[in-house]
């Protein structure tokens, strides 16, 4: 065999083992997006340089020749309409690769395949084959026709087109990672392109194409394992927005990194040539506690930490799952949001509400504390001052009975007013032990009533009261709560009512519960005061209520013992129009007393 012909095989083999090696790794990554296309783009390519070897082996054998040629040129007359649909993918123009766009790319390829296989009736595609004893390798030479040349001009318009698709992208892509990629794809298509037009041209014998298509495998085997760009094709680039503050990072099926935006990388303190194409569990090892507990998670919302002492900060870790066309999953898209001045606040919050829970706690210890010492000394005035106001201890006069009369009123008062503050400092603590025992409806009543008729007498007021006849006689609660409760509500119907009637009215409900309702016709609370009447030591404006001193925790004790006792307290009032308090509690009949 001729040696220049050996040596000429030899090298026509290493394009098509590279291309060939580039399609098998394709094929593996099948699951991409893109990688069909380009694996036939590979394909087309490691055809003509395995179809260019059985051309130039068929020696002067013109017939064998002829349908080398045919079996070829059926195939690598694609290559144009492979490329761009590839480009389009690569690029995320992939709702352009419609059916309709597919089969209007290939249609003319079609018609030039029917032209090539009958070129015997028409000579369109070649005119004449004949043998050039003058080329040392391959002298079947073959003289192309109008159809080839038409091929030819449409393939290279396609080729263009995907050129100038490459660029624009790389253009409109700040990512330089993805500018590198760009170029080595550029390459891929330049080489081959310029190799076949300088052939075309004349400028070269033999057809150089096949061996620039070893510098388009190289440039396409740099990007696939230096740049990864296969793992990124189907991981939507377009969602990854540079400026988010967001760190986003993008995994393939692999668990390998395929993208990651700027914030991540500072985050981090990576660069993405540094974590791109590599394992997660690799890339971020200095976190491989977090990457193994997320490994393989496929959707996920949680809050996780990075960083010790003052560079620790919080994120919202979300992992949602990415998916192709075809609905199969494709990869992971994590992203971070920083919470770090949220959960800054949050434990702030924290510690002053424990402060203030902490506060509140010491302030019922003190006010209970204080209570109980000063109800001892307060009973003491108060008996002394009822001894002597009743002679016990020697005649007074009128004066001196007067003033003693004063002392006991204003220990009365002060006695009322510790009596309260022990109260709420039991509620807040916790400490109020209900007695539930049966109790009797109408003595309940008679009790609460009976120091506030002289009350509403000496005002000139009606006090009137009505027992639901359907209302059992006999209930089980709390008789001494119950009637702080009313006593509570009728002194201050009695309080603040200039004139008219107070009303005290217990009724049954429905669904097992009864009601005690105290009504006035006094001067009744502005809407704005509603909202906090029940709230300790508020007072309506004392423009409105006058000078009638109090604690402010009458309504608030109230409140929070019906709500002890399961019950509800309402209050529907205007002003100048008076008031109703409504309080609606569980009944619990005692069965014994209602046989």
């Amino acid at each position: 065999m001729n040696p220049l012909f050996s040596t000429y095989l030899f090298l026509l083999l290493i394009p098509p083992i590279i291309t060939s090696t580039l399609a098998v790794y394709t094929w593996r990554h099948s699951s991409v997006q893109a990688a069909k296309p380009f694996f036939w783009l590979i394909f087309v390519i490691t055809w003509w340089g395995f179809g260019q070897m059985a051309v130039y082996l068929c020696g002067d054998n013109i017939f064998l020749a002829t349908w080398a040629m045919k079996i070829l040129l059926l195939v690598i007359n694609n290559l144009g309409p492979v490329l761009l649909i590839f480009i389009l993918q690569y690029t995320h123009r992939e709702k352009w690769t419609t059916n309709l766009v597919v089969w209007a790319l290939f249609l003319p390829e079609f018609i030039f395949g029917i032209l090539l296989l009958t070129n015997e009736a028409h000579h369109l595609y070649w005119t004449r084959i004949y043998l050039n004893n003058n080329l040392p390798i391959a002298p079947v030479t073959f003289e192309f026709g109008l159809a080839n040349w038409a091929s030819l001009i449409y393939s290279y318009l396609l080729i263009g087109i995907s050129m100038a698709l490459i660029v624009h992208w790389s253009l409109s892509n700040s990512a330089s990672l993805y500018r590198q990629q760009a170029v080595a794809l550029l390459i891929s298509v330049i080489a081959p392109l310029a190799a076949s037009i300088t052939y075309i041209l004349g400028f070269i014998k033999i057809d150089p194409t096949h061996f620039a298509f070893a510098v388009s495998g190289l440039a396409l085997g740099w990007s696939l394992f230096r740049f990864q760009f296969l793992n990124l094709m189907s991981i939507a680039r377009e969602v990854v927005i540079d400026g988010m503050s967001d760190s986003i990072l993008v995994l393939d099926i692999q668990e390998r990194i395929t993208d990651i935006n700027p914030a991540a990388e500072r985050l981090l303190g990576l660069s993405a040539s540094q974590t791109i194409g590599k394992p997660a569990i690799e890339a971020l090892a200095a976190w491989r506690e977090v990457v193994e507990q997320y490994l393989k998670t496929n959707t996920a919302l949680d809050e996780i930490t990075i960083g010790e002492g003052d560079l620790q900060g919080w994120y919202e870790l979300r992992i949602s799952q990415l998916h192709n066309k075809s609905k199969k999953i494709v990869g992971r898209v994590i992203v971070l949001h920083d919470i770090s001045e949220q959960k800054r606040i949050a434990n702030a919050l924290a510690i002053a509400r424990d402060q203030a829970l902490e506060s509140s706690r010491l302030k019922s210890q003190l006010l209970a504390k204080v209570s109980h010492e000063l109800r001892t000394p307060l009973g003491g005035i108060l008996g002394y001052a009822e001894l002597l106001h009743d002679n016990t201890l020697g005649s007074l006069d009128e004066t001196q009975k007067e003033a003693v009369g004063q002392i006991i009123g204003s220990t009365h008062y002060l006695t009322d007013m510790v009596n309260e503050l022990l109260d709420e400092a039991q509620i807040e603590s916790n400490s109020i032990k209900l007695k539930l025992k049966p109790l009797e409806i109408s003595a309940m009543l008679e009790k609460v009533v009976t120091n506030l008729r002289i009350l509403a007498a000496q005002k000139g007021l009606k006090l009137i009261t009505h027992i639901d006849p359907q209302l059992p006689k006999t209930l089980i609660g709390d008789e001494q709560r119950l009637r702080q409760i009313l006593i509570n509500l009728m002194a201050n119907a009695v309080k603040f009512t200039a004139e008219g009637e107070i009303r005290l009215d217990l009724l049954k409900a429905q669904d097992h519960h009864w009601l005690m309702q105290v009504s006035d016709t006094g001067i009744g609370i502005p809407k704005e005061a509603q909202t906090y009447i029940f709230e300790p030591f508020r007072q309506v404006d004392t423009s409105l209520t006058g000078n009638n001193g109090g604690t402010g925790l009458g309504l608030s004790i109230a409140k929070q013992l019906v709500e002890l006792m399961g019950g509800q307290i309402s209050l529907k009032s205007e002003a100048g129009q008076g008031s109703i308090f409504t309080i609606m509690m569980p009944m619990i009949e005692d069965p014994e007393k209602n046989l």
